[in-house]
Order: C-alpha cells, then structure tokens, then sequence
C-alpha cells in the first residue's frame, strides 16, 4: 500500500507514481515526468484470503507537464478535488481504465480530458471542469464515461467524437457543442459558461451554470472547500453562496438583476416585491428560476388533456429550469 501527504515526485523518467495496490495521496504534486504522472490500478474483489477489495484515494492533487497523461485509475479509485492541467503528449487530463473524479479540474492538456484505453472501463466525473484540451473524451472498446453537473469548454468543436468504441452520457452538465447529440441529456446547456477569466476557471455572476446543476450527485463542497449550493452550480467551482439580508435570496441572483446585495424598496427589489407586475413575487421568481424584471416571464401551470382518456388530466408545468424539482 502506499500513502503519501505534502509530497512532490517530479523527473522521474517513467510514472510519477504507480500504485499497483491500496493508495491514500494527499495535497501532493506530480510534474515535469516521462510518463503518467499518476496512476493507481488496485485490484478489485476479495483478496487470496478474504481481505477487501482495495481501493485508492487521492485528494487535493495536482499532476502537471507529465508526458504520458495527468493523472487515473479504475473503478477502485477516487480522485477528489485533483487537478490535472498542461500535460503532453496525446495521453489526456485522465487516463487509464477510469474511476470517480468529483470536483476536478481538466485543463490545457494536449490530449482529451479524458482517455479510457482500458476494455470496459468507466469513469464518472461530477461536479468537474473540464477545460482547453484536446476533445473531451476518447474511449476505448466497451468503456464509456457519464457527466454530471459539470462543465466542458473549449475542447474542440468535436469534443466526444463518433463513440465507435465506447458510450458516452451527459446530464446537468455545460458541454460546448452539444446540442442535438444523442447524448445531450436532461438539464444539459450549450452556452457560454462565463469563465472569470481565460485563465480562471471560477464562474461569475451572469453564467448560466450557476444553480444549475441536480443535488443528487453533488458533493458537499467545491474543489476550494467552499459549500455547495442547492441546487449547486455546475463546474468544480461553486460560486459564493451569501445571502447577505436574508431573505432567502441569494447575493449573487440580486447583483444580477438589481444590481446590488440587498432587497430594497426603491426598485421593488425584496422578497417580497413583484418588480415586474406580474404577481409573483421575486422569491418566487427566484425559485422558479426566472427574471424577476421581465413582464414575460411568467410561471405557470396548466391542466392539459390526455388523449383517449377523456376524464384525465396532467399538469404542465412552464417554463422548467435546472435543478428544481416538479411535483402537483
């Protein structure tokens, strides 16, 4: 087994670490070597004598200027809070035969972000930023990777590819190019995430990723420790959640349509208020994801007839947004 905490392997003309068996990385750096920078395969199922199947863990790690690849694993492995950024070669950001990777970040890698060149592995990323590289994802036969409230931009215009060898799904998530695909899945966007920067991956006040993500897979904070929102937003950053006069309004939903943090009579800007005469309040707005200074933009729910059954009704409910769940 190997555990490792405040450490940098660098130069090394192979892997920068390849753990064959259990692995516990912490707040450690791989850079600048000939092949992966990090690896883990622990073997799955009980051992030769009933021992657990082993497992790898590795938190708050950043895998850099690697030839071969960033950083991977298989299904034993979870890489939590990772960076992995500017690697060569075509290996990708996450290489390997797959695992959990839960606020990472993926950028600026000559390869894919992500590269399965395992037969039937699997890698599901949550909450992670996937950002510059070369393509999304590259899979091998019968290996396939799933998205979840994450973020993927400026990966070429082809980002997933044909998927002859692999399968490919995406919900919750911002994925340039995605529209139309086959697996372009429910509370997925296709618009400009609206970076801080081209070099800082944290969202502002106008992206769209913002609360748009599904409580389900999300973890509990973001890759900077900071808590998740509910619903949180999409990417491995979570944009400050203040809610300054308690209102139940976050700050950054008023900067955005009122233009300050706090709720204020002179422009209908409370809680409480209909800004747009609409009659539904801002807080409402807020929840039903709308613009509360938009006459339009207006919630509602409608009985609609079924067909062939003259006696039924559903209910429709207009417009959705992400991360709200819909029930009569």
């Amino acid at each position: 087994s190997v555990s490792l905490s405040n450490v940098m392997v660098r130069f090394n003309t192979g892997f920068g670490l390849n753990a064959a068996g259990s692995a516990s990385v912490i707040d450690s750096t791989f850079s600048s070597n000939g092949g992966t920078g990090l690896v883990a395969t622990p073997p799955a199922g009980l051992g030769p004598h009933g021992e657990v199947p082993q497992s790898g863990t590795f938190t708050r790690c950043l895998t850099t200027g690697n030839v071969g690849g960033g950083m991977g694993g298989n299904s034993q492995c979870t890489f939590d809070s990772c960076t992995s950024s500017n690697n060569s070669n075509t290996s990708g950001g996450i290489v390997g035969c797959g695992g959990y990777y839960v606020n990472c970040l993926v950028v600026n890698n000559l390869g894919p972000a992500v590269v399965l060149n395992c037969s039937g592995g699997s890698a599901i990323l949550n909450n992670c930023t996937a950002r510059n590289n070369v393509g999304l994802v590259s899979l091998s036969n019968g290996s396939s990777a799933t998205l979840s409230d994450s973020i993927s931009w400026g990966n070429g215009a082809d980002p997933v590819g044909s998927l002859a060898n692999g399968t490919f799904g995406a919900v919750y998530s911002d994925i340039q190019y995605g529209t139309g695909q086959p697996w372009f899945g429910v509370g997925c966007l296709d618009a400009d995430p609206m970076f801080a920067s081209p070099t800082d991956s944290h969202l502002t006040i106008y992206s769209p990723c913002l609360a748009a993500g599904t409580s389900g897979n999300a973890p509990v904070i973001d890759i900077q420790g900071a808590p998740r929102g509910s619903p949180p937003d999409m990417g491995c950053y979570e944009f400050l959640k203040i809610d300054s006069d308690n209102d139940g309004i976050p700050d950054w939903w008023m900067l955005r349509y009122f233009g300050h943090t706090g709720g204020s009579p002179t422009d209908n800007s409370r809680a409480g208020d209909d800004a747009d005469g609409t009659g539904q309040n801002n807080l409402f707005k807020y929840v039903a994801g709308l613009n509360p200074t938009n006459p339009a933009a207006i919630y509602r729910v409608q009985p609609t007839t079924t067909n062939g059954q003259p006696t039924q009704y559903n209910l429709q409910f207009n417009p959705l947004a992400n991360g709200r769940i819909y029930t009569p």
